[in-house]
């Protein structure tokens, strides 16, 4: 059973092979991983133990995570036919200082997975640093500027090295701090490749020493800030995949600049960077005028490709690579202009040995476009952002550009271009100035251009455009006809998406599956970038180009930022009765249009103790659009005899402040899940549903207890509902406004009770619900029990109030969890808030729940753990408590003083001197998430396995297991 174990792929699997995985692996058993060494009789064998800490949830639908799409680049896997997506995320705190660059993936099923490459380490003590603009510090992937415009240089590069049955991403990116041109040792270019495992190697392509080396002939004037000297990086892998890079450097003005290139080897090992041209091209031959090629601004976006089709090519690997630049010229002042780069030769181990250049707009000495307006004059902007393509048939070059004529109204609005040498072989014979067309794409106002494709037949011309003044769209044009016109605008295109505005991405065609790529940064409705965009792929097949056709888009990584002020306990966990580990948690997509598209998850852990894996799919999901659906609030996890997964939750309703309680159940294992809905109203302001807690009985029958927080006479109460194998749902009031039970139950229209409500059956059937109680401003620590049997049509509750000894400012009952053991006493955690104290309650007797609370809540004692937490959050703080079989009591909580994570535990009537520390937010990371929605489960080693929030916002799990 070794390979199910390590080498689990999809959550399918997982569900499949879940108990072989947990039984057979020495995942929770006595299986082959934990059998002691021979001892003498004199030895007293002591078990060791290691933390064990494993991320569980990361990325698109997976987690609480705060992320920024911002601009990206595709690849498409050789071997699996399916994008890659590297982009740089300015907010995730992974180092721990903001800023990450990421790579996502897609599977076959379309499930994205995402991986952070490399993070920023803080030069000095920053709180943030690439999102807020400070020119001190490392950056990755993404200049030191606040917010990303249509300009914005593109830093960092992705492809995939081919080995005909596998194959492996592989990125390239600027890294190193902004500041003087002294700081340019302190600029390099990073090289990541993907192991099999899921890791990333990185390491240094180009140093910061070569990188002054490269810049020390270049004399010009200094400037005293350069925010980012590396530009226009791009990345070809030839046929004996060897990584070719091209990329400039400025440091200073536009006189002091170099376009520069080197070449990673069989070995591993990268040629010394050579440079391409400067502010003198003696190294480069020009067709035309030689443009200044890295002046003020540097090289923006570009475009690169093999210079290769049917029919011809040179047979020397790396010889025709071809790319699109752009340019500051200084004729006319501050015009940025288009240009193309071959390698037209090279040396005996591959690398670029010579270039040839051809200036395509002003300074041009050939046969220069003339349909462009504007291109004399000052300010114009011709291609800062461009892309290029070779047509598979004829071998005509296709380049698509963008640019801003000062006679346009709006400067940043432009035309997308495409030009196209006439001749077919040109690429093969070299860039000439003859014969070039130039026609003005789809739309007049755009921000820029995608990228631009030919069909696998010759005969249609796609380009992805960012349309609009402000790019608010996204929009995929055809052209099948020669380029001598305008593109159409109708009916050769289809609008992927209205946004607020967008950020440019990648555009790729797989000439394989016949399918478009796209992938791009929109902003959320909740700011102008000043937070930052979801990043977004859409996919299209040509036929999907027309007026009235469908782009389908996913969105991969998202700016979700669900804090702890929304104060909802969002994460479950349980054991299942074969062992299965699970989780569920809810999870949101930004407030706001296109709408809240909230979610529940299951998952479960596999693997090994000491090597677990996860997997999780969606069990509800929210009507995207509907900004009110919340959908999958306050998640409780159970399992049934047979180890089948119920999930009760809250369904925020389709109106404002409307709720219903659901419940959804399995009987596959997880792998699909039924939905019922339980109680709630479609009445604005009634809320039903909050603070569920499932139970399965031994002979399974499922138990909720749940909030109904509808205004009136009849709201804020403890409800409780119950199935019984084979019948329906009835619903009980149990203590608050409209309830029957005169036994210590309030009917009081001003009491609200039931917040924070626990519910567990006894072993013999009676439910039994803790939760709190506020009655005229007074909040107390309540239980309520029935002992009719779990069969009865109807129950009679009970409610008493415990724990009330030195209560002070009532604030009891602040975020509660609560357990029976095997022998049905209870142990009852929560927080006494005016203090800021964690309590744990008792029934010394030692009788069961039902037996202590009927001989009164003077059999209850509580005690205050003498631990500093400070401020809690009484529903993100929700602490958690298990007891051992050996009677050992354990609590979790989180300490919002120490911004994170504790464990502790009572052994014969004492309590540990000080709590251990499972999870901290780091130093330099100012982070009250840290410890939230903690649920704590015993292993097998009678140990804490807990579930929590981190301190980036994401789902960790931790557990204490024997070696």
């Amino acid at each position: 059973m070794k390979n199910v174990c390590t080498k689990i792929l999809s959550f399918a699997a997982l569900v499949l092979v879940g108990s072989l995985l947990l039984t057979g692996c020495g995942d929770e058993s006595s299986n082959g991983v934990n059998t002691p060494e021979a001892v003498t009789t004199t030895t007293v064998p002591v078990a060791s133990s290691t933390d064990v800490k494993k991320l569980v949830s990361v990325g698109a639908g997976l987690n609480f995570n705060a992320q920024t799409g911002s601009w990206s680049e595709m690849a498409m896997d050789p071997v699996s036919q399916t994008p890659g997506v590297i982009y740089y995320d300015r907010s995730a705190i992974v180092s721990p200082v903001a800023g990450a660059l990421k790579f996502a993936s897609m599977d076959a099923a379309g499930n994205w997975q995402i991986e952070v490459i490399d993070a920023n380490s803080p030069v000095t003590a920053i709180a943030n640093t690439c999102g807020g603009g400070a020119t001190t510090a490392t950056c990755i992937g993404a200049p030191n500027v606040a917010i990303p415009t249509a300009t914005q240089p593109q830093i960092f590069t992705a492809g995939y090295l081919d080995g005909g049955t596998s194959s492996q991403a592989i990125v390239a990116y600027a890294y190193g701090t902004g500041g003087t041109t002294s700081s340019l040792s302190g600029k390099s270019i990073r090289f990541a490749i993907r192991n099999a495992d899921g890791s990333w190697a990185v390491t240094t392509a180009v140093s910061g020493t070569q990188i002054v080396a490269l810049t020390t002939a270049s004399v010009g004037p200094a400037i005293t800030l350069i925010d980012y000297p590396i530009k226009g990086l791009r990345m070809l892998v030839d046929d004996s995949n060897r990584v070719h890079l091209y990329f400039g450097i400025y440091a200073g003005t536009a006189n002091n600049s170099v376009y520069a290139y080197t070449m990673r080897k069989a070995d591993g090992t990268w040629t010394t960077p050579v440079a391409v041209t400067t502010t003198t091209p003696s190294a480069l031959a020009f067709v035309s005028a030689a443009p200044t090629l890295a002046a003020a601004t540097g090289v923006n976006q570009s475009g690169a490709t093999w210079c290769k089709y049917t029919g011809g090519g040179s047979s020397t690997d790396g010889v025709n690579a071809l790319l699109s630049l752009a340019a500051v010229d200084n004729l006319p002042a501050a015009s940025t202009q288009g240009f193309l780069l071959r390698c037209s030769a090279a040396n005996v181990d591959g690398s670029c040995s010579a270039w040839q250049g051809l200036d395509l707009t002003t300074g041009c000495a050939g046969a220069c476009i003339t349909t462009t307006p504007g291109l004399t004059a000052a300010n114009t902007n011709m291609s800062s952002r461009s892309d290029i393509t070779i047509d598979p048939v004829s071998g005509k070059i296709f380049l698509s550009t963008f640019y801003a004529a000062p006679t346009l109204t709006a400067p940043m609005a432009a035309a997308s271009g495409i030009l196209s040498t006439q001749t077919a072989a040109a690429c093969d014979a070299g860039l000439t100035t003859t014969a070039w067309s130039t026609v003005r794409g789809y739309p007049t106002l755009a921000q820029g251009t995608l990228g631009v494709r030919v069909a696998s037949d010759g005969t249609n011309h796609y380009m992805a455009s960012l349309t609009g003044a402000a790019g608010t769209n996204i929009v995929i044009s055809k052209q099948s006809t020669a380029l001598a016109a305008n593109w159409n605008t109708t009916p050769d295109q289809v609008n992927v998406e209205t946004t607020t505005n967008t950020v440019g991405g990648g555009f790729i065609y797989n000439q394989d599956t016949g399918v478009f790529w796209g992938s791009y940064g929109a902003l959320t409705a909740g700011g102008a970038g000043a937070v930052g965009q979801d990043l977004k792929v859409f996919s299209a097949y040509p036929g999907d180009i027309t007026s009235t056709g469908f782009v389908p888009y996913w969105f991969v990584d998202q700016t979700n930022f669900v804090t702890s002020s929304l104060a909802i306990p969002m994460l479950d966990a349980a054991v299942a009765p074969n062992g299965t580990v699970g989780y569920a948690y809810y999870y949101q997509e930004p407030g706001g249009a296109p709408g809240a598209n909230s979610r529940v998850y299951y998952g479960i852990r596999g693997g090994t103790t000491l090597s677990p894996v996860f997997g999780e799919r969606v069990v509800s999901n929210s009507i995207n659009g509907a900004t009110t659906f919340t959908n999958g609030l306050h998640p409780s996890l159970t399992y049934d005899s047979t180890s089948n997964p119920t999930i009760a939750f809250l369904d925020g309703g389709a109106a404002a402040a409307t709720g219903f309680l659901m419940v959804a159940r399995s009987s596959t294992g997880g792998a699909s899940f039924s939905l019922e809905r339980i109680d709630g109203s479609t009445v604005t302001t009634n809320t039903v549903g909050q603070f569920s807690s499932i139970d399965a009985s031994p002979s399974d029958s499922l138990g909720v207890s749940y909030y109904d927080h509808s205004t009136g006479a009849t709201g804020q109460r403890l409800k409780f509902a119950k199935k019984e194998k084979n019948g329906g749902w009835r619903r009980y009031i149990v203590d608050g406004p409209g309830s029957s039970n005169a036994n210590g139950c309030t009917t009081a229209a001003t009491s609200t009770t039931g917040l924070y409500s626990q519910f567990q059956w006894t072993s013999a059937g009676r439910p039994v619900i803790v939760y709190q109680s506020v009655v005229s401003g007074v909040k107390s620590l309540r239980l309520a029990y029935a002992t009719e049997a779990e069969t009865s049509a109807t129950y009679t509750w009970n409610c008493l109030t415990i724990d009330t000894n030195l209560q002070g400012t009532n604030t009891r009952g602040e975020g509660i969890d609560f357990v029976l053991d095997a022998n049905d006493r209870p142990y009852i955690a929560h927080y006494d808030a005016g203090i800021g104290a964690l309590r744990v309650v008792t029934c010394p007797s030692g009788g069961g729940a039902v037996t202590c609370a009927q001989a009164g809540a003077s059999s209850f004692v509580g005690e205050r753990l003498n631990y500093i937490i400070g401020v809690i959050n009484s529903t993100a703080s929700k602490p958690s408590i298990r007891v051992a079989s050996d009677g050992k009591i354990w609590v979790s909580f989180h300490g919002p003083a120490d911004q994170g994570l504790f464990t502790a535990s009572k052994t014969s009537g004492v309590w540990d001197l000080l709590p251990e520390v499972v999870e901290s937010s780091p130093t330099n990371v100012s982070s009250t998430y840290t410890g939230h929605h903690g649920v704590m489960l015993l292993n097998a080693s009678s140990s804490p396995m807990l579930f929590f929030r981190s301190f980036e916002n994401w789902i960790r799990y931790f557990s204490k297991d024997e070696l």
